[in-house]
């Protein structure tokens, strides 16, 4: 995949998830049939490691990269919503509380990947808490959600916004 490509340079990889993004807006349900093989490929990328290089220009690849693995989990679950095929992200979510846990412990978080965590962490609820109550519960006693939507009210107006966006559809 171009993600793992070495040479391709940095800035073009957020882009391509963002576009796997629209395009699960465009489609919606039918989705479903390219849903697997993306999802691994966000797991992947989220998976990836820069504890080691701190430099500005890491830091800064890091926090777009996060933004737009979030913003593509954000396109695909409101793309299969439309579809009305949100079901298939539940079976997605244990993935994600490492990633989560990342944005929330490491202390160069943009204020962009906050906002984009608390919109998420919104949309989950909201999408998937009506059917899958044990979801509300896990979001409300997982730390480093509490933590992401707190520091979202410690952030800039929008990302303030979105910590309410979030806080409210958990705490329904």
């Amino acid at each position: 995949s171009n993600l793992k490509n070495g040479s391709l340079e940095r800035h073009v990889k957020p882009r391509i998830l963002e576009c796997l993004g629209d395009i699960a807006l465009a489609i919606r349900g039918n989705f479903e049939k390219y849903y697997k093989h993306v999802m691994i490929l966000l797991q992947d990328a989220s998976r990836l490691d820069f504890r080691q290089e701190r430099d500005y220009e890491t830091v800064e690849y890091m926090n777009s990269l996060r933004e737009a693995i979030i913003e593509t989990y954000v396109s695909i679950l409101q793309g299969l919503a439309d579809g009305e095929k949100e079901q298939l992200f539940v079976d997605h979510l244990k993935a994600l509380p490492d990633f989560l846990g990342k944005i929330a412990s490491d202390g160069d978080t943009s204020d962009e990947v906050i906002r984009a965590s608390c919109s998420f962490i919104g949309d989950m609820a909201r999408t998937l808490g009506p059917k899958n109550p044990q979801l509300r519960k896990y979001l409300l006693t997982q730390a480093h959600i509490k933590k992401i939507i707190n520091d979202g009210f410690r952030r800039d107006d929008v990302c303030k916004k979105q910590a309410e966006y979030a806080k409210r559809h958990v705490m329904a």
